[in-house]
């Protein structure tokens, strides 16, 4: 990540808005932030991380008090905005986080109002949630490993390498976040087991409740089915006869009953005739008063309509008298503000002022401010060149020892053997030519048994879907009886008697029964569904028997072969003796080229080392040549540019040249307060003219009103003229219509007038009697027809409706009786599957269980996370161990044991091995920076690009003046190296002038100001 422009206002100390250019601040690649201690220095970080992430790490101590965020927001501020502009790779970033002050329940609460996530000019991400999942997507780093990778921890490194045993560890685990692989593993796995027992007991108690399931019990249920079915199936044909008499009786009653109902109804009508024919009379009536009713309500919303009309002319009239005294009115305020406006003019011209002298003395005063600061400058300078001639020369002399030594470990190197690695290659092929072939016999003979077990089953299925076919057709085969039955029903009912037969040529036809329930067309549907299932069985049986065949051509293809030989367990027991002796055989190897590799390995390394510090050390003379050469030419350009500004400021007048900063600054005051003077004059001449406008414009707004006023009237005087020819037409229409339907006064029409429901109700009263007329005449006629010449008894229809009913409760209740024993041997078939397959499930989940007491018992001794702390470290340390080795010409490399202690190896001293707790303070700094340095590029390799700058956070308080030169010397090295940006976050003076881009934070002013932040 690079930071390019950061913004911040209202969060801690910075009350106004602050923007930081930090492509301008990075131009070198190494920049510092100075300011007081309590400056807001680090608020710089908080605010970048609350940009990114949407919170800030110091606001976890606040966790219990309600809104913490709001203890950031600076006491005078109302609002905290944040903008964060950074590039990641190719692309570009902005993010804007924007909180107000409000009210939640009468207490103050700081509120979001507009989250944004932009990548290269568009909105990707609108609220907190979705900002937060794209950050998680774009940088794969947490908030934490963001703040250990960007400002280096170097504070818990210098602690932290004087610790021992457990208090060490207990760092490691905080620095690596291993507590994942800590008690939070262990707490997963304890669950998992709580779980299985908890599972184990639940299984145990639901194989108990399978007791007293068995196949016997099943065949008994199945006997019992086979006796009911077999009375049902009595009783619906006795149930078949009965129906067949009593629907002819049904139908009999049925006849009677409506005879005797229509013949109430015509009786009923014949009542009703003299009430409708009164409505007929009514509605006629009523219709021809709406008519007129309908002119006389337009001839009085005319008459209305004049009143207001004459009205709105009046209004008019009124208002014409209005604008004119108004005109009047304004002509003589303009005259006024005229009049004011000259002599505030005359007033200014009087007044002492001249804007080319006052920024004369401006620039004046900032060159001789400038010349003294770059006199006090100039003198440090000289004072560095001698220093840098000291150091140079013992330089030299160093680089000329190592040399030496580095030409005599390069010989030893030349003369060392070389070390053939192709045994151990050839035992590692055999070995894992034997590991895949366990591999697949495995995977291939588990596979084989579930595909038997999977082909037991669909024959299970294909024994069903047989005996389901078999059903079908016999299903199909009753069917086809009754649709040949239903044929001859539906040829003979269309046959009249007396006319020859199609089929037979008979004359004379018996009437054949017919059931409704056995109806061709239904007979039809049924064999279509019943051939749609067979067509299924039989491409569901085809689909179960190809299963079968491919699960058994896969059993044949699963068999294993090695070298030609089809492998079996006992074939398996030997190949796996020879892989153990080649496995023995290597690791004998391994131990063998290891200690011949270890020697050659620890002669390499030293001669790299030595190379390494012959390389360092040129590279040092050298830019300590460069840094000569540039003191000198800052020196002659100071020179320079002091008589350059001296030259400037005689420019502006020889006067100027021998004047002091007191006496300039003393009549640039004096120019100032007349020149505020002027503004005020020319802020109320400007009210003036702006006056006279708005009067002069409102002037023509009240001319324009009375022309459209005086339109208006004209306007109205028309509309009365036509209103009076309208009213007087209406008027001849009402005395038309009252003669054309007989109305003699006004009265008498509202009381004929009837509403829209009204009408609407007389009209559906009279079409309703006539349609029910109509009806009930023909429906009688036919009922006459339908009982002539036949009797009914309704005691025989009652004797027989009994007997049904008797019969039908019969077979529902075997119905039932037959529905309970299906699911009765269903539950219990499902129950005995259920079982078999519990069984097998408590098997496979105490193997389970047994499997997650072992971990627990493992992880529960901490082994599992030292090993992962120990790799991890060691993987920091030779990261660390590099720049050490760096920094310190190649004497000092770093080393850690098994029990993570840490260690220096004195190069330049035999070899000699040391504590790092027994080094000098300045020393542990060097090696803590160094650790920092490299964790922070360990942490990075979890982000998904890489982070280009990082922050160093003071630490630099116990360097003297010459290791603070080796440090500085050391982070520009690196900063080149890695081709990163390094901030140095300090209060220290004498880092100032090591470093040439600097932010400088100046401390907030309680009352005035907040923090101010400035590139120098």
């Amino acid at each position: 990540m690079r930071p390019i422009l950061l913004e911040i206002e209202g969060l801690q100390s910075y009350k106004e808005k602050q923007v930081i250019d930090f492509e301008k601040l990075c131009e070198n690649g190494l920049f510092g932030i100075f300011g007081e201690t309590g400056s807001g220095k680090s608020t710089i970080l908080d605010a970048m991380i609350l940009a990114i992430y949407g919170d800030i790490p110091r606001a976890s101590e606040l966790a219990n008090e309600k809104n913490g965020l709001k203890n950031f927001l600076n006491t005078s501020s109302k609002k905290l905005e944040i903008y964060f502009k950074f590039a990641l790779g190719e692309d570009t970033y902005e993010i804007k986080r924007k909180y107000a002050l409000g009210k939640s329940k009468g207490q103050d609460e700081l509120k979001t109002k507009e989250q944004l996530l932009i990548k290269n000019g568009e909105i990707i991400a609108d609220s907190s949630t979705k900002i937060k999942s794209q950050i998680e997507e774009e940088f794969g780093l947490s908030i934490g490993d963001f703040l250990r990778t960007v400002v280096l921890p170097q504070g818990k490194f210098s602690e932290f390498v004087k610790l021992k045993g457990k208090d060490k560890r207990i760092m490691l685990e905080k620095i690596f976040a291993m507590e994942r692989y800590g008690q939070r593993l262990q707490d997963r796995i304890r669950e998992r087991v709580k779980g299985l027992k908890a599972k184990d007991k639940e299984l145990s108690q639901e194989m108990e409740s399978f007791l007293e399931v068995s196949i016997e019990k099943i065949q008994e249920l199945e006997t019992l089915r086979d006796e009911r079915l077999s009375i049902k199936e009595r009783k619906v044909e006795e149930e078949k006869e009965i129906e067949k008499r009593f629907v002819e009786l049904n139908s009999l009653k049925k006849d009677f009953e409506e005879f005797s109902f229509y013949s109430k109804e015509k009786e009923q009508l014949d009542g009703e005739r003299d009430d409708i024919e009164y409505k007929k009379a009514k509605l006629l009536c009523g219709r021809n008063a709406n008519e007129v009713k309908k002119v006389i309500v337009e001839f009085e919303e005319k008459e209305e309509e004049k009143k207001r009309v004459i009205k709105s002319l009046t209004q008019l009239k009124l208002k014409e008298e209005a604008l004119l005294s108004n005109i009047d009115n304004l002509n003589k305020e303009i005259e006024k503000e005229r009049e004011k406006n000259i002599e505030i003019q005359d007033k200014r011209e009087k007044v002492d002022y001249s804007r080319d002298e006052e920024e004369k003395i401006n620039e004046v005063l900032k060159n001789k401010e400038i010349v003294k600061s770059k006199e006090g400058y100039l003198k440090r300078i000289a004072i560095e060149v001698e220093e840098l001639k000291e150091i140079r020369d013992k330089k030299n002399i160093e680089l000329q020892d190592k040399r030496e030594e580095l030409e005599t470990k390069s010989r030893e190197l030349l003369a060392f053997p070389e070390i053939d690695r192709e045994s151990i290659d050839e035992y590692r092929v055999k070995i894992e030519g034997y590991q895949r072939v366990f591999e697949s016999y495995q995977e291939k003979k588990q596979e084989r048994e579930l595909n038997l077990v999977r082909i037991g089953k669909l024959k299970e299925e294909l024994e069903s879907l047989h005996q389901e076919k078999i059903e079908l057709e016999r299903a199909v085969e009753e069917l086809e009886s009754k649709k040949r039955e239903n044929l001859a029903y539906e040829l003979a009912k269309d046959l009249k008697e007396g006319e020859p037969c199609p089929v037979c040529g008979s004359i004379h036809h018996m009437k054949l029964e017919h059931k409704e329930s056995e109806d061709i067309e239904i007979i039809k549907k049924e064999l279509k569904n019943l051939e749609n299932k067979k067509v299924n069985n039989t491409v569901t049986i085809g689909k179960k028997n190809g299963e079968i065949e491919s699960l058994e051509r896969n059993i044949e293809r699963l068999k294993v072969y090695y070298e030609d030989r089809l492998i079996d367990e006992d074939i398996l027991k030997e190949l796996m003796t020879d892989r153990d002796r080649f496995q023995k055989s290597l690791e004998e190897e391994e131990k063998r080229l290891e200690r011949l590799s270890s020697a050659k390995k620890e002669l390499e390394y030293l001669v790299k080392g030595l190379s390494e510090s012959v390389k360092n050390i040129e590279l040092e003379l050298e830019r300590l040549m460069e840094k000569n050469e540039k003191q000198e030419r800052a020196y002659l350009e100071l020179e320079g540019e002091i008589c350059r500004l001296n030259s400037e400021i005689e420019k502006y007048g020889e006067e100027f040249l021998n004047q002091d900063i007191e006496s300039l600054n003393s009549r640039r005051e004096i120019l100032r307060e007349n020149y505020k003077k002027i503004e005020a004059y020319d802020l109320e001449m400007k009210r003036l003219r702006a006056s006279i406008q708005r009067g002069e414009s409102e002037l023509q707004e009240s001319k324009k009103s009375i022309d459209e006023n005086r339109m208006g009237i004209n306007r109205y005087e028309v509309e009365v003229k036509s209103l009076d020819g309208v009213i007087e037409k209406l008027k001849k229409q009402i005395d038309d219509l009252m003669s054309k339907y007989n109305f003699i006064t006004i009265e008498e029409i509202e009381d004929n007038c009837i509403n829209e429901i009204e009408e609407t109700s007389y009209t559906q009263d009279i079409n309703s009697y006539e349609d029910r007329y109509q009806k009930v005449t023909i429906l009688l006629k036919k009922s006459e027809e339908n009982i002539a010449g036949k009797e009914f008894s309704i005691e025989k229809w009652e004797e027989i409706q009994i007997v049904k009913e008797g019969i039908k409760e019969e077979i529902v209740q075997l119905i039932e009786d037959l529905q309970r024993l299906n699911m009765d041997i269903d539950e219990m078939k499902k129950q005995l599957a259920l079982s078999k397959e519990k069984g097998k499930e408590l098997k496979e989940l105490r193997k389970e269980l047994a499997i997650a007491e072992d971990l627990l018992s493992k992880f529960s001794s901490g082994g599992f996370v030292n090993y992962l702390t120990t790799r991890k470290l060691r993987g920091v340390m030779e990261n660390a161990s590099y720049y050490v080795n760096k920094i310190t010409n190649g004497r000092y490399k770093l080393y850690t044991d098994d029990e993570c202690d840490f260690y220096v190896i004195d190069v330049f001293n035999e070899g000699v091995k040391r504590r790092v707790g027994t080094l000098s303070g300045g020393e542990i700094f060097i090696v803590s920076l160094c650790l920092a340095l490299a964790l922070s590029k360990q942490l990075q390799l979890k982000g998904k690009v890489p982070l280009e700058f990082f922050f160093l956070d003071e630490g630099f308080g116990s360097l003297d003046s010459n290791l603070l030169d080796k440090v500085m010397e050391a982070i520009e090295s690196i900063r080149r190296e890695e081709n990163i940006n390094i901030g140095i976050i300090t209060h220290l003076e004498d880092l100032k002038v090591r470093i040439d881009k600097k932010l400088q934070v100046e401390k907030a002013i309680f009352g005035e100001r907040g923090t101010r932040v400035k590139i120098i």
